[in-house]
């Protein structure tokens, strides 16, 4: 993860954040609420959104940010359509929205659209964005049936469940890689803080 190091050696790495939950839609709850999913409650999708709570959307609106939220998956996949508009996100995509850059699209049925697709779509949103952004970019090729889109990202050649998730990393790893150059080539780079966090 040559990008993901970088990132990691120029900016700031915890090695003891844990994520939150067994499931996306645990992490998503953590991430976007400060909301830890504990044992006999809810949670989003679920009747958690319906109570009164503190979201990153609202709060960054508030403070007059534009507010992206973006997904691999298709639009209501764990119902973030929904949930992003509750936790006060303007934008919301999924994959139905965003352009195909690869030259074999991912068979949408898994898991919607490849990392590099979401993160260029995002990117095209920030660097035309008039006001102060926030934007959360949820991917999904880092998890099961790990699938890239093409034989250079390849770099582990056995067929075990390790050797095919180490693959989708390289690749998942590039895309962040283009996304970091786009952003510094844009020139909105500099004034943007880009937080990494594993949903579970």
């Amino acid at each position: 993860t040559p990008n993901f190091d970088a990132l990691a050696k120029s900016g700031r790495l915890y090695t003891r954040f844990y994520a939150n939950g067994q499931r996306s839609i645990q992490g998503t709850a953590a991430i976007l609420a400060s909301q830890p999913t504990l044992p006999g409650m809810p949670f989003i999708g679920e009747g958690l959104e319906q109570n009164r709570l503190s979201f990153m959307g609202d709060l960054a609106r508030a403070q007059g940010y534009q507010t992206y939220f973006l997904q691999s998956s298709e639009q209501g996949s764990l119902r973030l359509d929904a949930i992003a508009t509750r936790a006060g996100f303007g934008t919301y995509k999924g994959s139905e929205e965003i352009p195909n850059l690869h030259e074999q699209p991912k068979p949408t049925a898994p898991w919607g659209t490849w990392e590099h697709n979401t993160f260029q779509e995002a990117h095209r949103l920030f660097a035309a964005s008039a006001q102060p952004f926030l934007g959360f970019v949820f991917t999904s090729s880092t998890h099961a049936p790990w699938m890239i889109p093409d034989a250079r990202f390849q770099k582990f050649k056995g067929p075990t469940p390790k050797d095919t998730f180490l693959n989708s990393l390289v690749y998942a790893d590039w895309a962040l890689g283009q996304l970091i150059d786009a952003a510094k080539k844009a020139g909105y780079f500099e004034n943007t803080i880009f937080v990494l966090v594993a949903d579970h």
